[in-house]
C-alpha cells in the first residue's frame, strides 16, 4: 500500500546560500496504483487531490479528496465498482465544481469504457457520464477540459481491435447532457490520445502512435463545434519517449526523453520538428539510466523549466 504526502511550501530565504523550506501543512491519505495523483487548486485556493484506492475494493477506484487552504479536509468522496477504475484526469469550473475522469475496465469481458463525473464545490455528486465499449476493446480518456460557457470538453481514444485507435472527443454542458460526439481515425498509423489543450476558440489534442521506424505524434485540432480544422503528424521519432511533455499556449508540443542525455524536442502544429535540447547527464550509470525527465513546463515568459528524477541503481558485488 503506498501513501502520498500534500505539501504546500513556503520559501523563507535565510542568510547561508540555500534557501530553508518550511511546510505550511501535510496531510497524508492511503492510496494504490501506479498512476499519478492529480492536484488542483480552485478559484478559493482549497486543494483537490484525485487518485486510485483499492479501499472499499475489492478492485481500484477512484478517490478525491478536498482540502481547504489551512489543510482540513473538507470532504472526501469515492467511486468504486467490480471493475478496476483509475483516475487519469480531473478539472474544476468557475463554480469551483470537481470533475474527475478515468477508465473504467471490466476483469470479466475485458470491456474498457471512461466515466467522468461531477462533485459540487461541497462534494455532492452531480451527474456521472460514461462512454463505453464493445467487450473485448476499449475506450480510454486522455483529458477533460473546461470552456469559457463551463460546457465539459472530452478528449480520449477508442481501441476497436488489434493495431487499430481512434480519437475521440466528447462535449458535455454543465448538466452533463451530451451536445455533441466526434471521432477521427487515422487508418494509416492509428494514433492513441496523449494530452489535450485549449488554444483560443479551439482543441488540440495531440496523439502517439508505435512503428518500427519510431514513434509518430499527431496534431488533431477541432473548434468548439466539433469540426476538424487541421490534422498533421510527425516524422518518426526515434528516441525514447519518456513521459515528460508540455502543449503550449499556441498548441506546440515539446516532448522529454533520454538516452544517455536529457533532450527536450519541440514540434509545431504542422508536424515540424523547430528544435530540440540537449543535456548530458551528470551521472552516468554503466548498468542503465540513471535519471529521467519527468514534466516540462513554461512560465509567462516563455521560459521552460524541466523537471527530473533520479534513479540510483547499484550493482551489489
Amino acid at each position: 500500500m503506498k501513501n502520498f504526502a500534500l505539501y504546500l511550501l513556503l520559501l523563507i530565504p535565510v542568510i547561508t546560500q540555500a534557501q530553508q523550506i518550511n511546510p505550511l501543512w501535510v496531510s497524508t491519505e492511503e492510496t494504490d496504483g501506479n498512476n499519478d495523483v492529480i492536484v488542483l487548486v480552485d478559484s478559493s485556493h482549497d486543494v483537490i487531490v484525485c487518485g486510485s484506492t483499492y479501499s472499499p475494493g475489492p478492485v481500484l477506484g477512484f478517490v478525491t479528496t478536498k482540502y481547504d487552504p489551512d489543510g482540513n479536509q473538507l470532504w472526501q468522496r469515492r467511486y468504486d465498482t467490480f471493475a478496476t477504475d483509475l483516475i487519469t484526469t480531473a478539472a474544476t469550473d468557475i463554480t469551483n465544481a470537481v470533475y474527475v475522469g478515468g477508465s473504467s475496465v471490466n476483469p470479466f469481458t475485458g470491456q474498457t469504457q471512461f466515466i467522468v463525473i461531477k462533485y459540487s464545490a461541497n462534494g455532492d455528486t452531480l451527474w456521472q457520464y460514461t462512454y463505453g465499449s464493445i467487450p473485448g476493446a476499449g475506450t480510454y480518456l486522455s483529458r477533460i477540459l473546461v470552456d469559457s460557457a463551463q460546457n465539459l470538453l472530452i478528449l480520449g481514444y477508442t481501441h476497436p481491435a488489434a493495431n487499430e485507435f481512434g480519437l475521440l472527443a466528447v462535449k458535455l454542458n454543465p448538466a452533463g447532457n451530451e451536445i455533441w460526439n466526434t471521432t477521427y481515425e487515422e487508418g494509416e498509423y492509428g494514433y492513441g490520445g496523449l494530452d489535450a489543450a485549449r488554444v483560443d476558440d479551439h482543441i488540440v489534442f495531440w496523439a502517439q502512435n508505435g512503428s518500427p521506424e519510431g514513434l509518430r505524434f499527431f496534431a488533431w485540432q477541432i473548434d468548439m463545434d466539433g469540426q476538424t480544422i487541421k490534422t498533421a503528424h510527425t516524422d518518426p521519432y526515434s528516441d525514447y519517449f519518456e513521459s515528460g511533455y508540455y502543449i503550449d499556449q499556441v498548441g506546440d508540443l515539446y516532448i522529454g526523453d533520454h538516452a544517455g542525455e536529457y533532450k527536450v524536442t519541440k514540434f509545431t502544429l504542422d508536424g515540424i520538428k523547430a528544435w530540440e535540447y540537449k543535456k548530458p547527464l551528470i551521472y552516468s550509470n554503466p548498468n542503465g539510466v540513471s535519471a529521467r525527465l519527468r514534466c516540462i513546463s513554461s512560465d509567462e515568459e516563455g521560459l521552460f523549466i524541466f523537471l527530473a528524477r533520479f534513479i540510483w541503481m547499484i550493482r551489489q558485488v
